[in-house]
């Protein structure tokens, strides 16, 4: 039997994507290449991703007390400090969010679409999609078999395997410029405020370094650092050997690993940006990180993969019905949160935004605007840090500085 659609990837943006269609009536298969539950990166949410897990109906597959309660992020370089509240934020919605360990988290919404009727299939890679007249066929490896499979429409949702990009040759600016060493931790020492918030600190002497600290609410905590190539490169020794002596230099790791534990082995990403010449085409959508990477410092990667996934429900739905799709609209609208998250992104690594939150020279009308942003609220047109994000981070420098701004 032909599906209506087949999605690659049981992750957030799959489980979301694949439960909407299934909840509207449409037959969904979910290739995933691993067995749930399974270890994933990428373990602090920000309050929208709330309201996106609400519109797929997956909200209530999380028990309430479940995960660690997140409220905000503390921001760090040697003796400077500041606190991001998101229930300071200038947008409305909810204020709080969780720090998860995906295995777990990812699991769940998996099987809240399977219970929707999403059928999946683990253990499962694609190695090949031929795109015909009036299918898609996808060719699978399952259990050392290949069989076959034929929907309608295809949605990747891959996250950074980007299978069908690779497969359809569609990447088109890697940047290969960063890494992240990162591992689990536990016994590590920590007062009730750092248990409710992200710790994003910088390294006191080099601002091309920074680091993460995510809480869990077992104790443990997922520790990163990201740098460039050539600074790690400056660094002798193996990755753990390299990790463990970045995260000695920074005073509030240095001071919460102190008696820690190692959990698991050192963890590498390389290169973990990416372009991709469409999103869309005939028969076929990427959504979250499947579409493009955006550096991972605020946190952005599962709020964009579930905006990707709500939002491209309503045009594959369309398709899938004999309608046009609006893609130009569903363009428009991701360009709008991905473009704020990219000047963000750009203004910390050029450190005028690190200078803007750690500053105590702060307007209390203008943080909460950038906290809105911090909380993942940035399809937020009334906010004019969203309609003008670099513009007005510029603006915001030169006040911090002391300089007039036209």
């Amino acid at each position: 039997m032909e599906l209506d659609l087949i999605v690659i990837g049981a992750g957030p943006a799959g489980a979301a994507f694949s439960t909407i269609l299934a909840q509207n009536g449409f037959s969904v298969t979910v290739i995933e290449k691993s067995q749930f539950p399974r270890f994933s990166i990428g373990e602090s949410l920000l309050p929208q991703c709330m309201a996106f897990l609400d519109s797929a109906k997956l909200l209530d597959a999380i028990p309430t007390d479940m995960f660690q309660i997140k409220k905000g992020a503390l921001f760090a370089q040697g003796e400077r400090n500041a606190k991001i509240d998101f229930s300071q934020k200038f947008s409305n919605g909810p204020c709080e969010t969780w720090q998860v360990e995906r295995s777990s988290f990812d699991d769940l919404l998996i099987k809240k679409a399977e219970d929707a009727g999403v059928n999946t299939l683990f253990n499962s890679c694609v190695e090949k999609v031929f795109f015909n007249e009036d299918s898609v066929e996808v060719l699978i490896k399952r259990n050392g078999e290949t069989t076959s499979l034929k929907a309608s429409f295809i949605v990747d949702a891959s996250g950074g395997s980007m299978v069908l990009p690779r497969l359809m040759k569609k990447i088109s600016k890697p940047k290969l410029s960063k890494v992240a060493l990162f591992q689990h931790f536990e016994g590590e020492s920590r007062t009730s405020e750092e248990s409710e918030n992200i710790l994003i600190s910088i390294h006191p002497q080099n601002n091309k370094i920074w680091y993460w600290g995510i809480p869990f609410k077992n104790g443990n905590i997922s520790v990163g650092v990201v740098t460039d190539e050539e600074t790690l490169a400056s660094y002798e020794g193996g990755d753990k050997e390299i990790f463990e002596r970045l995260y000695s230099e920074e005073p509030q790791l240095n001071r919460r690993l102190r008696s820690a534990k190692g959990l698991n082995s050192v963890q590498r990403i390389d290169g973990y940006e990416a372009s991709i010449e469409s999103t869309h085409g005939d028969r076929f959508l990427l959504i979250g990180n499947a579409a493009g990477f955006i550096d991972p410092i605020f946190s952005s990667g599962i709020t964009i993969a579930l905006k990707s996934a709500v939002l491209g429900t309503t045009e594959v739905m369309k398709i899938l019905k004999g309608k046009q799709p609006n893609w130009q609209a569903y363009d428009e609208e991701m360009a709008v949160g991905n473009n704020t998250f990219k000047a963000y992104v750009d203004a910390w690594y050029d450190s005028s935004l690190q200078e803007i939150i750690l500053s105590e020279n702060k307007d209390p009308e203008i943080q909460k605007k950038i906290n809105a942003i911090l909380a993942g609220y940035v399809w937020d047109n009334e906010n004019s840090f969203v309609r003008e994000p670099a513009r007005k981070l510029k603006q915001v420098s030169k006040l911090i500085k002391g300089l007039s701004v036209p």
